[in-house]
């Protein structure tokens, strides 16, 4: 048994047990030696009496063999008469002539030398113990020897009878200690099983008080145990409120928290970094994070920044070991990178494409300093300025879409008719000399409700069509041909505003990076006549535009012409 209780029983049992077997061989023994002591002495006694009945038949002549057996009868005992040299003389259970001579019997010769003898042994005659008690008998002035002889097996019996009484009685008084002993154990932790009761309900989470209890060691128990219970119930609540708002705080952070085991297996993530690297139950770490992880549990705290590819993320990670496992701290820098790879390639780009129209002006300023003819100056003079408004107009487009990037459009969204904007669009479009022999085709509704920046919205259609008149009026080189349809239709509260032309196209592998900044359809580095060899900024800054209002501009065809596909919110 395990529990107190038993343990207890267990003890107060095996006390019992050995307590019963200390006291039952000794008072076994003693009331062994004891009857056999009064076996003797009766035995002694009958002797006497005997004694006393034989010398008054002596004296009257009356002793025979049959008054010997009579006496042996009656007190269910043996009895020999031996004479003053040892002989048996007679014997009520065998025949004298038989017998060896008793003179150095221990019990017959102390009789004949103090008168009477007692001893107990094995008869070799009988085959069995037998207790002896030896008197002088006076004869005249002979002495002979009476001797009365008991089996051992009747007192034995007896001796057997008293100790099966002596051990039921023992049984019986260990079974009831026992007994007794099991009830004020159970009385006795009654009440501590209450306090155990009460204890496993406050464990449960309930508040209950400890019991009041009767005895005073045990009132003082529960008292203690109450005011511990107060004290661990205010001290959960505040590790709950703590931890609440730690979790809050964890979860709310702008930064991804992973915390590993010892076995470096993910134990606790904040939704931050499960969003962030599409955590789910039993999905490992990146790859990549692995080393950092490693130096980390090597004691070390080390920083970085990588790519994952696999995610199409960048992040910085921070591996610090604690003492329960090791803490990741993930910051998403995706968009930082970006950001930074966009810069570099625009400070890249713009400066290509700055060189060009520079380099002209310095060439054709080193003209002028040595050019006399007023004309040809004249022919310098415009191709700087040419260049000069190339210039103008490449910086402000680089500035709008700057401001388009760094900030949100501070001008307020006002309601318009899309379908009257993008009629006038066109209509500027179509006036341009450039774009006389090109069949511009119109299908738009009546009324197009929507909400926008108009002057956003008409650039960036704007920049568009601009681009469709270039693209098919360099296919067909101011020939009949060039078509360039425009239509919108209203889908799932949107509109769908489609422009589509039969010009040069666009090459598949540059489809992708159409919306990039200084990336043409074409690649023409020419800057020869009227929408030849633009900068790459036009359908940059419509995407933008677009995408600040909500919509979706893409390229949906770019083989045997290009078709673009505007998607705007109602």
């Amino acid at each position: 048994m395990r529990t107190l209780k038993g343990k207890i029983l267990i003890a107060v049992t095996s006390v019992v047990v050995v307590a019963f077997l200390g006291c039952w061989f000794p008072i076994s023994h003693m009331m062994r030696k004891h009857i056999t002591a009064e076996a003797e002495k009766e035995t002694a006694r009958q002797a006497s009496l005997v004694v006393r009945i034989l010398e008054e038949e002596i004296r009257s002549n009356r002793l025979t063999d049959e008054l010997l057996s009579e006496l042996a009868d009656d007190l269910e005992c043996r009895i020999t008469l031996i004479d003053g040299s040892g002989s048996v003389i007679a014997d009520t259970e065998g025949s004298p002539k038989s017998m060896d001579n008793h003179r150095d019997r221990p019990e017959v010769a102390a009789a004949f030398s103090s008168g009477r003898g007692s001893e107990i042994r094995y008869s070799r005659s009988l085959g069995t113990t037998m207790v002896y008690a030896a008197q002088v008998l006076s004869v005249g002035n002979d002495r002979q020897v009476v001797r009365l002889s008991y089996r051992l097996s009747a007192l034995d019996q007896a001796i057997k009878e008293s100790l099966i009484g002596l051990m039921s009685l023992l049984l019986i008084t260990a079974l009831a200690t026992l007994f007794l002993t099991q009830i004020l154990i159970r009385r006795l932790f009654r009440p501590l099983d209450r306090i155990v009761a009460v204890a496993g309900e406050i464990a449960s989470g309930h508040n209950v008080p400890f019991p009041i209890m009767k005895d005073q060691e045990l009132q003082r128990l529960s008292g203690a145990l109450d005011d511990m219970s107060r004290q661990v119930h205010r001290s959960m609540d505040e590790l709950r409120r703590e931890r609440g708002d730690l979790e809050t705080i964890i979860s709310s952070m702008p930064a991804g928290l992973i915390l590993l085991d010892g076995k470096k297996s993910v134990r606790m993530a904040n939704r931050y970094a499960k969003d962030l690297l599409g955590l789910q139950s039993g999905v490992l770490l990146p790859g990549r994070l692995h080393p950092l992880i490693e130096e980390a549990a090597e004691g070390s705290c080390q920083s970085i920044s990588m790519d994952i590819p696999e995610m199409g993320i960048f992040i910085g990670a921070t591996a610090k070991p604690i003492e329960s496992g090791i803490l990741l701290v993930l910051q998403d820098q995706t968009e930082e990178h970006s950001l930074d790879m966009a810069r570099r390639n625009f400070i890249a780009d713009a400066s290509h494409e700055f060189q060009t129209p520079l380099t002209s002006i310095g060439v054709t300023a080193e003209f002028l300093m040595e050019e006399e003819d007023p004309k040809v100056r004249d022919k310098y003079l415009r191709s700087i300025l040419e260049q000069q408004k190339r210039l103008t107009e490449l910086v402000d487009d680089m500035l709008l879409l700057s401001r388009l990037e760094a900030e949100p459009p501070s001008e307020e969204r006002e309601k318009m008719d899309l379908s009257e904007l993008i009629e006038q669009v066109v209509a500027d479009h179509r006036a341009h000399p450039m774009a006389s022999k090109i069949r511009l085709s119109l299908s738009l509704p009546e009324k197009a409700p929507c909400i926008g920046r108009r002057d956003d919205l008409a650039r960036a259609i704007g920049n568009v069509v601009g681009n469709a008149v270039k693209y098919v009026r360099q296919r067909f080189d101011g020939e009949q041909g060039g078509s360039i349809s425009i239509s919108m239709v209203e889908e799932e509260r949107s509109w769908i505003l489609t422009v589509e032309d039969n010009g040069v196209g666009i090459n598949e592998t540059l489809g992708a990076s159409i919306f990039e900044r200084f990336n043409r359809g074409d690649r023409s580095r020419s800057r020869s006549g009227w929408g030849q060899g633009g900068y790459g900024l036009g359908l940059a800054i419509a995407k933008r535009i677009i995408d600040s209002h909500c919509g979706k501009i893409e390229l949906v065809n770019c083989q045997g012409g290009a078709t673009f596909r505007i998607s705007l919110p109602m």
